[in-house]
């Protein structure tokens, strides 16, 4: 029965089926001017299909990838400051240093094309690195000379074909003009990314994984064209100083399949990575020596993983919805492989195992409480791991949907899911994205309330007729995610929508 994920989100009504509960277990209420829609930002800025963002350790400045390009944004007075151009294909990575927000990486991959029967890499993936204040606004300058160069080129080729007897009209030159474009601006970006400092490789930035060390120091990226995933391939990781970006200190073996995540605990001695291939591995971060390697069944992609504050634990998660919490605590030299079962601290399987992936991870500030969020599926839990239960759960409802075939209702609980949950304000908040409802929803653990930033038309609050049409389908776009940063006093929060860049936040206790 064919339904798509377009129709999902214009059919979509925000209910909740379980919530997070206070001592008295009622579900939390919304705090004071907690519920919210779009409209009622604090600001917006325009911008088409962006994919990916993240924002600078100091919380000043913000990187969103549009397409080829990236935009950087001042999130103070939310002006664009610059447009990196330099990708060739889309851009798939973004990460700035954590100790240096100068310095933004920002990552390619590779496109390839079949000839012949053969598959051939016509553009080789390749990492970026940006000196930000090095640059300046000549990109921002790019449309007009594109369109000066692009219109001079037709003209030119207009005179020369008129010449040969092939007279144009304004439409024809105009087309022209519009077939020479592209290729001015692909040669234009070729001519950047020479420029700049490069390493052909890509990043790993999905579901939460770490580009950089804690101190920002070191980085972590797959080196060359990407191998094949979801079959049987070398996959190497290697790590460079940022001091020396061209010359690895190490490069690390044994992954078969697509590495989803890698990160450094605390300290930076153990680095960790999470792969299609049922691994889980722990190195030694000095000497890159496989100090464990846990295997989370046969044939089973794992998704996600997190080093615990305190490194005493190290969560991953699988392709079948378990989650399996490590006690790592006494780690030191290599022992081979293992099962998690064997070693496993806690795996936890909820209701059923494979009712869904659980693709994003994190950590309270106590290193006892992990937050885990489920994808193909609409659930929020927060787990104790010492004491190996649940705290609290929130799974959203179906039943306010306004579906047209009743008889999909049913199964149209796979199409919401919590794509990113993070801790903020000292652990005493939980901030959350779930695609499909595409809107930020914020957890006071310690007040016991929260806040809802909804998409537009979702809900029946003031202002939702404007995001809806005249058979009531919600037309607000789609989101790709949220970014979250604090300063003072303020809980800041940015849902990179379909149509714009919205900001949101919230005071800090």
């Amino acid at each position: 029965m064919q339904y798509s994920s377009d129709e999902f989100r214009q059919d979509w009504r925000y209910a909740v089926d379980e919530e997070f509960t206070g001592g008295d277990g009622k579900p939390f209420p919304y705090a004071s001017d907690g519920h919210q829609s779009w409209g009622s930002e604090l600001a917006k800025i325009p911008l088409q299909d962006p994919s990916e963002g993240c924002v600078s350790a100091d919380g000043k400045h913000m990187a969103v990838a549009v397409g080829e390009d990236v935009h950087v944004f001042n999130t103070q007075s939310r002006e664009c400051v610059n447009i990196l151009k330099g990708h060739l294909t889309e851009v798939s990575g973004i990460a700035f240093q954590p100790n240096n927000s100068n310095v933004l990486l920002s990552s390619s991959r590779q496109l390839c094309k079949r000839t012949g029967g053969k598959l051939v890499v016509e553009v080789e993936a390749v990492i970026i690195v940006w000196q930000l204040e090095a640059q300046n606004m000549a990109a921002a300058q790019e449309p007009k000379l594109v369109t000066s160069i692009a219109k001079a080129a037709s003209d030119a080729a207009a005179a020369k074909l008129a010449e040969a007897g092939t007279a144009l009209i304004h439409t024809e030159v105009a087309e022209l003009e519009g077939l020479f474009a592209p290729s001015i601006r692909h040669v234009m970006a070729k001519h950047m990314a020479a420029s700049k400092t490069s390493i052909h490789g890509s990043l790993v930035t999905s579901f939460g994984s770490n580009v950089f060390s804690p101190s920002g120091r070191s980085m972590v990226y797959v080196p060359g064209n990407s191998p094949k995933a979801n079959d049987v391939a070398q996959w190497d990781m290697c790590i460079s100083r940022m001091d020396d970006l061209k010359t690895p200190v190490l490069t690390l073996s044994g992954h078969t399949d697509q590495i989803m995540w890698t990160g450094w605990n605390h300290d930076e001695t153990l680095f960790a990575s999470v792969a299609w291939d049922s691994t889980v591995r722990i190195w030694n971060a000095t000497s890159g020596e496989v100090l464990r390697t846990f295997k989370t069944g046969d044939r089973c992609q794992n998704w996600t993983g997190a080093f615990s504050p305190n490194s005493r634990y190290f969560v991953a998660t699988d392709g079948t919805g378990r989650v399996h919490v490590l006690d790592i605590s006494n780690i030191s030299s290599s022992a081979g492989e293992s099962t998690t079962s064997d070693e496993a601290h806690w795996v936890y399987l909820g209701v059923k195992e494979c009712d869904g992936w659980r693709r994003t991870v994190s950590w309270h500030p106590n290193s006892k409480w992990l937050a885990v969020g489920k994808d193909q599926g609409d659930e929020l839990i927060l787990l104790d791991v010492e004491e190996k239960k649940l705290l609290q759960k929130r799974t959203l409802s179906m039943a306010a949907l306004q579906v047209e075939r009743e008889e999909l209702r049913p199964m149209l609980k796979r199409y919401p899911g919590v794509s990113g949950v993070e801790f903020a304000d000292n652990g005493h908040k939980m901030v959350v994205w779930t695609h499909g409802d595409d809107s930020i929803e914020v957890f006071d653990l310690k007040k016991k309330q929260k806040w809802r930033f909804g998409r537009g038309g979702t809900e029946d609050v003031p202002g939702a007729e404007a995001w809806r049409d005249e058979n009531g389908k919600v037309t607000s776009p789609s989101g790709m995610g949220m970014l979250v940063w604090e300063t003072e006093s303020k809980l800041h929060m940015a849902s990179l929508d379909g149509d714009a860049i919205r900001f949101w936040a919230i005071d800090l206790d």
